[in-house]
Formats: structure tokens, C-alpha cells, sequence
């Protein structure tokens, strides 16, 4: 089996990702709040009940990938945006490996730039 892909193509892949970062980082930012010293819960934004119900229900581990690191969420929603843009082939399966690690590492550096 050969992966062959036109330049058009990885154009359209890397345009992919920038778009599924830019989805990361929303959901990172629309499910924050912060918690006082107390245990109140302040600074709410609109998706925040999303991530205290997940840390409350499913622990720290499950909600990592979901709600809280960007470079652990590529695998998650890296999965569930790649595919809802190309069908499930072994070719496209394939690219996803190495489209997943991209997101992570785009994901770290952009990470730099986001004050949360």
C-alpha cells in the first residue's frame, strides 16, 4: 500500500488542523472556570458545567483528553474532527497517526500563546 498525496491535498490537511486546534482551544476556553482556596467556583464560562461534571463523575485521568490539556485532547477530538472531514480507510488511518502527533505538537506551541 502507497501513501500518495498531492500538494493540494496536504494543503487542505494542514488547513484541517490549524481549524481543529483552533476547535481545542475553544473548548479548553469555554469549559474553564477557577475554584478559590474555599472551593467556590468562580470565573465561569458557558461550557463550564462540561468539565466540573467530569472531573466530579469521571476523575482527572478520562477528563484530561476531554476538557483540560490541549496536547492530550488532539487524540480525543483530533479523532473525532479528522473523521468527520475524511471516511475511515487503512490510507486515511494511516495519516491520522501522524496527523494526531502534528496536532500535539502544534497544540504545545501554540500553548505558549494562550493565557488561561
Amino acid at each position: 500500500m502507497k501513501i500518495h498525496m498531492q500538494l493540494n491535498e496536504l494543503i487542505i490537511l494542514c488547513i484541517v488542523l490549524v481549524l481543529n486546534s483552533l476547535f481545542i482551544f475553544g473548548i479548553l476556553k469555554a469549559t474553564s472556570y477557577t475554584e478559590d482556596k474555599e472551593g467556590n467556583i468562580t470565573d465561569k464560562m458557558i461550557l463550564w458545567k462540561l468539565r466540573y461534571w467530569s472531573v466530579k463523575y469521571l476523575g482527572n485521568h478520562i477528563s484530561s483528553p476531554l476538557f483540560f490539556c490541549s496536547s492530550c485532547m488532539s487524540s480525543v477530538w483530533g479523532f473525532v474532527f479528522y473523521f468527520s472531514f475524511y471516511t475511515f480507510s487503512y490510507q486515511h488511518l494511516l495519516i491520522f497517526i501522524f496527523y494526531v502527533i502534528s496536532l500535539c505538537g502544534f497544540n504545545s506551541f501554540m500553548n505558549r500563546f494562550y493565557n488561561d
